[in-house]
């Protein structure tokens, strides 16, 4: 097991008052301003920094003084981080219920008339519009504004730019006609559009509350990390009489004593006795280890059976387990987000939209002078208002809702849009294997024997292995039972590390692994089976045959890695399992690329690796083992049977643990890439068809200028386009 080391020195910092991918921003400029910081990455979903640095020239209390002067707090505990998250979850979903509360009403008179109701004859009607969008627009859209205004200070261009000049030209312009109806009537126009900002600002604040739960789940997944060592532990005084201690209080050199079921609390050497010990958080394979004096034992690992004493060796902030929750945090901070694809549209087409309707407005006013300056600001607010991203806005949420519950449907749960984006574009996919390609379980091989029947060892074997806690142990007795074998009693049982032994029918039996069995003075010749698990038999001291066990291939994991090949996506085992082993698996499913006997930071630098080359990565993985490399991956994803931490930390989880819900979930995710491009060009073909005439540019000649009420129709039409597209996804066949 080896220690994670590195020349930068690196250090997570919890923040509070972070709403807005501008505060990031923002905090990360102030950090990078300071000698000797490599770099920082601060997450709204942890709310936190990451930052590496040159502990020589930079060191802490400059960064807390750097976040302090941006106007922000650092937060020395994390439940007063936790708290700040959760606040600003709910303070996003707050603002959508309200919108989504006070935007009916102002649909519903808008769009009542379209179909016939008489809408626009309820009293003072424009008033209610007014009110009840004026709390949308000025409540409900303050995260979009309070983010455009600062980009737009700085050329810099979005969706939130898009959606705040949009709405704000046609909330300003609507209150104008609500004011001042008979000015504006003579122009042609009557009523107000107070409906169009209310869809959008309600639409996408749906989407960014959903992605903003889901990403609460990265914070919960660090947080059951730090669960995994236990608060305590027992200290052996001098007596060697045990007494329960705050963990933290643990020096090295303290010689601390284990107890079954229990958990070891720091990184440490057995000095006496021995047990089998759960290593799966750190290895992912389910086969507990035989340890004894001198073998290594290792933070938030679970001893099953045996009792031991260890002296600690790494204790707090050294442990491997604090390495790999390092890890884990500096995989999620490191994350690249994704830049959506309205964005980049965005940040070309608003200046250009905003350029046209300035242009208009100036060539209307200086061409016709003073009595032309309604007209002037008619062109002006109409090529904003066609241009307000209703469709846009839903172009990629209403893919994306579709998406997820199609998905839902499949049993494949998605966190967010950005996940679907990346998934479409996913080129290699690596695998773990206990778990993912295989059950996770370990079932009865085969058994050998030339002395006797091979049913009559499989019942001493199991008779013997009945009263062993011992995972391996339960599968053989599983595999007797399963053949209706009745169990022989067994007497003065005795488990130490690497076998048992025990009295059959008054022959005394010895099983186990072949260097146990030679200590027990047992010549064993024949050798094990390559990839399994074998365990000998003797009966008074003569050997009599052997069984093995294996973990049992899921029964679609084959065909899940041919259509993973038919998609020109590279499949890779990844899997801390030994290479006998992985390789038996690999050759079974037809994995060319195997690497084994990768500890969990060997996983997270392997797909990082990857990444660098310029691959799409998917890691599919279960344990908590897989959290690390889950979270670096451009998409993780997670068995829904496997450690809530590895589920907490993937973007998408296979409910189920089936595997070959794997394909599905990426042929889905191309699926709606695919309906996304197509939405935003429809979303987009009304506004480059509009636009020019909303500009004024038919007029000259044939007396023609789009009219602000036929933009909002234009536009309502291109929402319905987009929102048919879209709901396509929902009855897409897969697989």
């Amino acid at each position: 097991m080896r220690s994670i080391k590195s020349d930068v020195h690196k250090t997570n910092i919890r923040i509070s008052g972070m709403h807005c991918a501008a505060c990031t921003a923002r905090i990360e400029r102030k950090l990078m301003r300071i000698d000797g910081v490599k770099s920082a990455s601060a997450s709204l979903a942890t709310h936190s920094v990451y930052v590496q640095y040159d502990q020589a020239t930079a060191d802490i209390p400059q960064f807390i003084e750097a976040i302090t002067s941006a106007g922000f707090e650092y937060v020395a505990d994390s439940a007063t981080a936790e708290l700040d998250l959760v606040k600003s979850v709910a303070n996003l979903k707050k603002r959508f219920i309200i919108a989504l509360i006070f935007s009916i009403p102002v649909v519903f008179i808008a769009m009542g008339q379209m179909v016939g109701l008489p809408t626009y004859s309820i009293p003072y009607h424009g008033i209610i519009e007014l009110l009840f969008a004026s709390v949308v627009y000025l409540y409900s859209g303050y995260p979009f504004y309070s983010i455009a205004v600062p980009n737009l200070r700085k050329g810099v261009f979005d969706m939130n730019t898009l959606i705040f000049v949009g709405s704000t030209a046609a909330y300003i312009f609507s209150a104008l006609v609500v004011f001042f109806p008979v000015y504006w009537g003579q122009f042609g126009v009557y009523e107000p559009y107070f409906e169009s900002l209310c869809v959008i600002i309600t639409v996408i604040l749906l989407g960014r509350t959903l992605e903003a739960g889901a990403k609460r789940n990265v914070a919960d997944s660090i947080n059951k990390l730090f669960s995994l060592a236990p608060k305590t532990a027992f200290v052996v005084g001098a007596d060697g009489s045990d007494t329960e201690t705050d963990a933290r209080e643990i020096q090295v050199g303290d010689r601390l004593r284990l107890r079954p079921g229990s958990s070891v609390a720091v990184d440490g050497v057995v000095i006496s006795g021995g047990a089998a010990v759960d290593e799966s958080i750190l290895t992912g394979e389910s086969a507990p280890i035989d340890k004894s004096a001198g073998d290594s034992v290792y933070a938030g690992t679970h001893l099953l059976s045996g009792t031991l004493d260890y002296e600690a060796k790494r204790v707090g902030s050294d442990t491997v387990l604090a390495a790999f929750i390092r890890q884990v945090e500096e995989a999620v901070y490191s994350k690249a987000p994704i830049q959506h694809l309205a964005d980049k549209i965005s940040a070309i087409f608003v200046p250009v939209v905003v350029g046209i309707a300035v242009l208009s407005f100036l060539l209307w006013y200086l061409l016709g002078g003073g009595e032309m300056l309604p007209r002037a600001i008619i062109s002006f607010v109409t090529v904003l208002i066609i241009a307000c991203p209703c469709a846009l806005g839903l172009a990629t949420p209403s893919a994306i809702m579709a998406a997820v519950g199609r998905g839902a449907r499949e049993g494949i749960l998605i966190q967010s849009g950005e996940v679907l984006e990346m998934a479409g574009k996913i080129d290699t996919v690596v695998l773990d294997k206990t778990g993912t390609l295989t059950e996770g379980k370990f079932i009865l091989h085969s058994i050998d024997t030339d002395t006797m029947d091979p049913l009559e060892l499989l019942k001493i074997a199991a008779s013997v292995e009945q009263l062993s806690e011992h995972p391996l142990a339960k599968a053989i007795v599983k595999a007797a039972l399963d053949k209706e074998l009745s169990l022989y009693p067994a007497e003065q049982f005795n488990n130490r590390a690497g076998g048992v032994s025990a009295t059959v029918n008054g022959q005394n039996v010895i099983m186990g692994t072949k260097s146990y069995l030679e200590s027990n003075g047992v010549a064993v010749d024949s050798p094990a089976a390559d990839g399994f698990t074998t365990f000998y038999i003797a009966i008074d001291n003569e050997p009599v045959g052997r069984v093995t066990l294996g973990d049992k291939v899921r029964a679609d994991s084959a065909a899940v890695i041919q259509t993973l090949l038919s998609y020109n996506i590279t499949p890779i085992l990844l899997s801390g399992d030994n290479a006998s082993v992985c390789a038996r698996v690999g050759s079974e499913l037809g994995i060319s690329e195997i690497h084994a006997e990768a500890m969990p930071d060997d996983k997270r630098a392997f797909v990082k690796q990857l990444k660098e080359q310029g691959r799409v990565v998917a890691m599919v993985g279960d344990g908590v083992n897989d959290a690390a490399a889950l979270a670096e991956a451009s998409v993780g994803i997670a068995m829904a049977g496997g450690a809530d931490i590895a589920v907490s930390s993937a973007d998408i989880t296979l409910m189920g643990s089936d595997i070959y819900k794997l394909p599905k979930a990426l042929q889905l995710a191309r699926r709606t890439g695919a309906i996304i491009k197509q939405n935003l060009f429809w979303a987009f073909i009304y506004n480059v068809l509009g636009i020019p005439i909303a500009a004024g540019v038919l007029y000259p000649h044939w007396h023609i200028q789009l009219n602000p009420m036929f933009a909002g129709v234009a536009m309502a039409f291109s929402s319905v386009t987009v929102l048919g597209n879209a709901l396509r996804l929902s009855r897409v066949r897969l697989l």
